[in-house]
Parts: structure tokens; sequence; C-alpha cells
């Protein structure tokens, strides 16, 4: 009886601190056949003794140990290519430094923490010299804690000089860190489009270098209009579970917002503040944080709850979420409905509204507007007043919001509301606020006067209402309430301290993010610095508070007759301009284009008539 021998090898090749350790495990498994002769007949295998099989299987050994032991050829040799590694264990991160765009350096961004780490170069066999000095494979760099800038040059395994440069080595302060890691190991497919997702998993840790979790990513993706077109690009992020993010309220997806558009980095994250002393429900929570995406730094960014139906978000399963947006961005969502003028409201949630629903809040939406439009704000067929439609609370915080934020989308887009069942019918709640990068001074100024109830009175909707509700006594009152009761107080904060705390603790970061991302952020102040930003921004909030000082905390008297002198008629509501339309559309389609459109019943039927050809061809040849 014949015997044949298969042979298992694994070779594992280990560098561990600068020690390269070579595993070799190898088991030889060894299989009788008697049918020897029918495989050497049909494979063309000839007769093998076993000291010949077993001499074979060692030389096979002895090449793959060799290749494990002075490696694979050494391919691209780049500075670039060097991944600097530092924490252990699970609190463990390779970082690549960048190319800088202008200047004939490379950046390496670190996080917060790697100040109290140990920094080692993984070389593969070469060497690294900083300012003379050499390193090897697993050895510590010692780099200075305060940014600094060293003469780098890298070598090959062979010791000659591959590449020579200098590096900059910059540290970020007082925040977490985010490292993500993507299935393919690089973002490509997510920048080739927006809507492009790619899973992968999170790595966060906080700013002293503690784990905070290490979580499956369902997908990252492209977020933002504007904001996706900028060189720093904004995401969103799902999780495969429900995570306390950065130490908010456990949720699966997120906004990771870049603030490109925004010279002091900080609207977002200050008008939330705001909003949320000001106790506007469901405002959503944020975190700064440096984000890392496949070991490369991609900049200082915002961490902020989508704005949903669910738990720790909008807390009523039967809230109906709506948003005012441009036509544009509408008809690409699925549901959404018209008010009178073609202005589009797009209802996020429920995800698939029954028509029968759809066709109550549109109803719901009509009778709200002929109660806006009468002169006791009652409606004329149902007779009920105008605070059984709307919540008077969250339309009054929403109106002293908007004057604080003189928001340039305020009833253009990106503007959220939400109907609750009440009574058998519907009542609408403004908020939550969202997308504050166009605010506090970045559009036009009015300064002396009120912003909301004045607003594009001829073509914004929503400043026509509030233009309506506040000259009705009752709102009136309701508004100069809440401003003093839950707003004063905070933005005189924010306007001489508030702005300085929030800076201070991303001044790093912001430091790194300008020079990876440089030139204008926007057509807004582009040729300012980051100091006329934050001075431009407190002066700002300075007068905004001045100016609601005198206007609103007056006496009662004094407040009733500056409203009697500011009653005004409203223009003619202009229509909403949509896009045209594409003419001869199809004929310029692509054929993936036309694939996609169809749904992918072309490809279907493609797929199903070759099948087809094919089943024919067999029986054809074979008889069965």
């Amino acid at each position: 009886m014949q015997a044949f021998y298969i042979m298992e090898i694994s070779i594992t090749n280990n560098r561990i601190c600068g020690k390269k350790e070579v595993l070799i495990a190898y088991q030889v498994q060894i299989v009788y056949n008697k049918t020897e002769y029918l495989l050497k007949k049909q494979m063309g295998l000839p007769g093998m003794k076993n000291k010949l099989m077993l001499a074979a299987g060692a030389v096979i050994i002895i090449i793959l140990c060799g290749i494990a032991v002075f490696g694979q050829p050494e391919g691209e040799i780049s500075i670039a290519n060097v991944p600097f590694a530092l924490g252990n264990g699970e609190t463990a991160v390779a970082l690549k430094c960048r190319k800088d765009s202008e200047e004939d350096l490379y950046n390496l961004f670190l996080p917060s923490f790697a100040a109290e780490q140990t920094i080692r170069a993984e070389l593969s066999g070469r060497q690294l010299s900083l300012d003379g000095t050499l390193y090897s494979e697993g050895e510590a760099i010692a780099f200075s804690p305060e940014e600094s800038v060293y003469e780098i040059i890298l070598y090959n395994r062979q010791g000659e000089e591959a590449e020579k440069s200098r590096l900059r080595v910059m540290y970020s302060a007082k925040l977490p860190a985010v490292f993500i890691k993507t299935s393919s190991g690089n973002m490509d497919y997510v920048y080739s489009d927006k809507d492009n997702k790619e899973a992968g998993y999170a790595q966060i840790l906080r700013e002293d270098g503690t784990l905070e979790g290490f979580e499956k990513l369902d997908y990252i993706t492209g977020r933002g209009n504007t904001s996706w077109e900028a060189p720093k690009r904004a995401f969103g992020i799902k999780f495969k579970d429900d995570v306390e993010f950065l130490g908010m309220d456990a949720a699966k997806t997120w906004a990771l917002l870049a603030n490109y558009y925004d010279g002091s980095y900080i609207r977002n994250r200050l008008g939330m503040e705001i909003a949320q002393a000001g106790k506007i429900r469901y405002t959503p929570d944020s975190e700064f944080f440096d984000l890392y995406l496949n070991g490369e730094y991609a900049g200082l960014y915002q961490a902020m709850e989508k704005i949903a139906v669910g738990a720790g978000r909008i807390e009523n399963r039967d809230a109906v979420l709506l948003e005012l947006d441009y036509p544009e961005r509408a008809v690409l969502e699925e549901n959404y409905f018209l008010l009178p003028n073609g202005k589009p409201v797009v209802i996020h949630s429920p995800e698939h509204p029954t028509k029968e629903m759809t066709e109550e809040i549109e109803s719901f939406f009509k009778e709200l507007i002929q109660t806006l439009e009468a002169e006791d704000y009652v409606n004329p067929r149902t007779g009920k007043g105008i605070f059984a439609y709307i919540d008077k609370e969250s339309w009054a915080k929403a109106f002293v919001m908007e004057e604080i934020l003189q928001n340039m989308d305020f009833g253009v887009t990106s503007h959220y509301m939400y109907l609750l069942p009440e009574g058998g019918n519907y009542k609408l709640y403004e908020g939550p606020p969202w997308d504050l990068d166009n605010t506090m001074g970045r559009g036009d100024k009015t300064e002396g006067e009120l912003f909301a109830s004045r607003c594009e009175l001829e073509s914004n909707n929503l400043g026509r209402w509030y233009a309506g509700l506040y000259g009705k006594q009752e709102f009136f009152e309701e508004v100069t309430r809440q401003y003093r009761e839950y707003f004063r107080a905070s933005l005189a904060w924010y306007a001489k301290e508030g702005v300085e705390e929030q800076e201070a603790q991303i001044e790093a970061s912001v430091r790194m993010d300008t020079v990876l991302y440089k030139g204008p952020r926007s057509i807004f102040m582009s040729d300012s610095t980051r100091k006329e930003h934050i001075e431009y921004l407190k002066a700002y909030l300075s007068e905004k508070a001045d100016f609601l000082e005198q206007t609103w905390n007056t006496s009662e008297a004094a407040g009733q007759q500056w409203e009697q002198s500011r009653t005004e008629t409203l223009p003619e509501l202009l229509e909403e301009v949509w896009p045209e339309e594409e003419e001869n559309r199809e004929e310029t389609q692509g054929l993936k284009t036309v694939v996609l459109n169809q749904h992918g019943y072309i490809t279907a039927a493609a797929m199903a008539a070759a099948f087809c050809l094919v089943f024919w061809l067999d029986r054809k040849k074979n008889g069965k």
C-alpha cells in the first residue's frame, strides 16, 4: 500500500518591540489511500516514496523560513507609509504622517494623550533618523512635548537613504480622539459619492488615553450638501448597536460635523448650548473630538446627536418629524407635501407614512394657515384659536432663539418641527434646532430691529407666521417671559465669557486643523485670522444681548407701547421657485443610470435571459 503525505505549513512573522520573532508551525498529516493508481492516472502524479516526500516538505519549510526572516521585497518606501504606534493593548493606535499641501515637510498630528505615551515607529526592518538620532524597529522615540520640527531620514533595509525631509509634530489637547478603520483600509469609496457607505469599526479614546469603547460600525457615509463639497468632509456614522458615544445618550446614528465654513469653529456648539439653557426640548447634545480615518488625521470634528424620533431624541413614538427644506433637496426625499406657495415640507418620521396620514397632515396645515391669516387668530371654519394648533411655549422659545442666532437658514432649510397627536388632532411644536454654523452674524446683520418677524416676508412662510403671532399680545408676553427666565442670563454669559471658554477647549486642535486644511473657509471673512473670527463673534453676541435687553426686559407698559408701534402689513406671498426639469432626460442617460433608475429590472431581465440560454445549450449538448 502506497502512502501520500499532505503537509500543512503556517508561518507567522511577528515584530514585537523591535525583535523579529519567527514562529514556525508545521503539521504533517499522513493519509493512506488505496487508490494511488486512479490518482496517478487522472492527475498525472508520479509515484513517490516516503523519504522523498519528507525531503520535499523540508525544502519548502526552509524556503518559507527564509522569506519570513529576510522579508518580502520592500516595495514603495516613503515616510508617509511609516506608522507611528502609541499605547498598548486595546488602546494601541498607529498613526501616519501627512505630506503638507504647501510646505516641504510632513505633519504628524498626535492626539491629546500622546505626550504621555511611548511612541515607536513600525519600520519593517528599516531605520529612521530624527535630527541625527537613529531609531530601529521598536525603539522609543523621544519627541518633544511641544510642537517641533525635525530633520527626518528614512533608510531602506540595506542602510541606504530612501527619503529625506522635515517632520512637524503637533499635539492636540483636552479632547478625546476617535479612530475609524474602514473595511477596505481607505476612504476612496466613501469619498467618491456622498451616499456610499462602508462598514468598519471605531476605537474611542478619552483625552487621557483610556478606552471608552471599541465599536463595530454599520457604516460611515458622507453627509451635508454644501458641506460635502468642502475640502473637509462631514460624515454620518451608524453603529451596530446603541452606543453612548463620547458620553452622550446611547444611539446608533450620529452626525460628524466638520464646521469647515465657520472660522470660529464654535457656532454650532455655542448655539446648541444656548438652546439647552433656554430649555428647548430635544436639543441635540454634541462633543468636540479629533478624528482619525485609517490612521490619518482628518481634523477637528463635532459629534452631534441626529434629530430623530426615538429614545434619547424626540421621545414620543407618535411624533411626526418635519423639515422645511429647499425644493431641490426635498425632491430627493420619499415623502413631502407643499405649503400653498409651493414650499416643501419633508416628512422624516414615520419613515413610510400612509396616504391617510399624509392627507391628515396636509389638512392640519391648511387649517393652521387659515387660523394664522384670520384677524382674530380663530379658524373661521372650526372655531379653534391659534394655540389649539401650535404649542405656544415651544414657538415662543424658538422665536427668542432665532432672534439670538439670526439664522440664515431660518424657515428655508434644516428647520425642524414636529407634530404630536392631541385630543384627536395634531399640535405643531417648533424645534429642535439644527445646523447652526450659518448663524450669529454670518449673514446680513439687522441691528436695531428684530429678525424673525421681518425675515424675507415676501417669501418666508415661517417669518410671516411669526410676524402675525408677534402682533398678538398673548404671544408677545410669552416671548418676553421666555427671554427673561431662560435666555437672558445665558446670552449675557456667553457674550462675556462663554466664547473664550469654548475657544480654549479646542485651541490646540484648531491649530492642527488649520495646518491640515489651508485657505479661506468661506466667502464670509475669508481673509480673517482665527482671532478676528472670535472677536467678531463676541462683538455680535454682546450687541445682540444689549438689543434684546432694551427690547424685552422692559416694563409691561413700555413693552405694549413698543409693540403697538411695530405693527405692519405683510407683503404678498411669492411662489417658491422650483428647479426646471431637464428636457429629453432619457436621451442623455447612460446605461448605468438607466439600470439604476429602473430599479434593476433591466439587469434582472438580462440575467434571466442569460441563464435560460446557458440552460438550453447545456441540455442540447448533454441531452439532459
